[in-house]
């Protein structure tokens, strides 16, 4: 009566979940033509004269054709070439929807803090690291295992504020109870709280507290025990109408590997890189600073979709103050090849640099071996009798003689030695 009607009308279907809303459509209608089918086997069993193994056989192939949830459904060439499989982007260039996706990084690389920023960005149209456009407005959870409330809450504050938006006005969900996703039941109130809520976009950190915590029997080295969890975990949002987001940790790196570009190969964990459609890995360009609260990173994106790219991504979040005030979120996005330029640019001037520095150690070495071997002869002694007794070669010793000279800390002089049966003006030094 009106009463129902006034709820349905209160409470209409989202368009987020039209691909869920359609498959009750289609269960229902199965289950029509199962109940109509099994009518007339019923009276075919009644029927004496129809033979018991014809009846059975019957029964076998609507049940086969209209109930078999395992059946592989094969689609013929042209039905295949007028179906619609369009691709739409959810960041552009970086994130395309309803393809599992991974951000991946080392210990520390900021990877919840990216991630916060790419729901707020989904969540408000804004643009992603405030680069990166973002075409819709979405509605997304954020559940995050290991962070806690207070950062996740302040870190979503001052990327807002960054943006010009309030954090109250994002379509983003916050969850603090990551959902232990080899349990069928966690996972079942997973997709209920994506209907629910009509969840386009779900974001899960970390990977590893949710996928094996409280799990038997699995061996995250395995392959053929994980592919098959990770699957489940991707047909089940996506089924329910949302995008994973996975956020997962890499594999240690040896040191002189450590701030180079990162690669999917470097997730941990057997079949998470397969079950990744698309990622966006982060790693840092180089060591940071204790204090500075700014971060050089990597940014490398890919995906089943055919996008690619890599930025260098500059996070300068500031310092807290005494009532932990005063921390920012200011990014600047570049592109990789500029980023790996600047690197090698900067690579080589450290290289002369060094250098630069042990040329000049090793001439004051010289120089203070110089001035010790004329403690000798304080009078001064010629060149040519001085050098041997340094180690160094005439030419070098020359070259630092006169830098000596220049300095200060030698003169020339005019020396007289024994020539043949009488004596010779020469040439010498000695200190001032």
């Amino acid at each position: 009566g009106a009463p129902l009607l006034a709820d349905l009308l209160s409470a209409p279907p989202h368009a987020a979940n039209a691909e869920y809303y359609a498959r009750i459509v289609r269960d229902k209608a199965v289950r029509r033509r199962l109940i109509l089918a099994a009518r007339d086997v019923t009276h075919a069993a009644y029927d004496a004269e129809q033979p018991v193994a014809e009846t059975a056989k019957s029964l076998a192939a609507t049940v086969h054709a209209e109930g078999d949830a395992r059946a592989i459904p094969l689609l013929n060439s042209a039905d295949f070439a007028d179906a619609d499989f369009a691709t739409r982007w959810l960041v552009n260039h970086v994130l395309v929807a309803r393809q599992p996706a991974v951000i991946g990084g080392p210990l520390k690389s900021l990877k919840t803090s990216l991630g916060v920023d790419l729901a707020v960005s989904l969540g408000s149209a804004t643009p992603f690291l405030g680069q990166f456009y973002t075409p819709d407005r979405l509605r997304v959870a954020f559940i995050s295992g290991e962070s806690g409330e207070a950062t996740v809450q302040e870190t979503a504050r001052r990327i807002c504020a960054s943006r010009g938006i309030t954090l109250r006005d994002c379509w983003i969900w916050w969850g603090f109870r990551l959902p232990q996703l080899s349990h069928d039941a966690d996972l079942s109130a997973l997709t209920s709280a994506i209907r629910g809520e009509a969840l386009q976009v779900v974001f899960l950190d970390p990977l590893y507290l949710c996928l094996l915590s409280g799990s038997r029997g699995v061996d995250a080295a395995n392959l053929f025990e994980m592919g098959p969890l990770l699957r489940g975990i991707a047909d089940a949002c996506l089924d329910a109408g949302a995008t994973p987001i996975v956020m997962h940790h890499t594999k240690g790196k040896p040191a002189g590997d450590r701030y180079e570009t990162p690669q999917l190969e470097d997730l941990a964990y057997a079949g998470v890189k397969e079950f990744a459609r698309q990622w966006l890995m982060v790693s840092r360009r180089r060591k940071y600073e204790e204090g500075s609260g700014e971060h050089a990173l990597w940014l490398s994106v890919g995906g089943s979709a055919g996008h690619s790219g890599l930025w260098s991504v500059d996070v300068n979040e500031g310092s807290p103050g005494e009532e932990f005030t005063g921390r920012v979120w200011s990014v600047a996005v570049s592109t990789g090849s500029d980023a790996k330029i600047a690197k090698a640019e900067s690579e080589s001037a450290a290289k002369e640099a060094a250098k630069a520095e042990a040329r000049r150690i090793k001439d004051d070495a010289d120089k203070a071996a110089i001035l010790k071997a004329l403690d000798r002869w304080p009078d001064g002694q010629s060149i040519r009798k001085l050098y041997p007794t340094c180690g160094i070669g005439h030419t070098r010793f020359e070259f630092l003689a006169q830098q000596l000279i220049d300095g200060g800390s030698l003169v020339a002089c005019d020396l007289t030695v024994p020539c043949g049966h009488g004596t010779k003006i020469v040439q010498g030094i000695r200190k001032s």
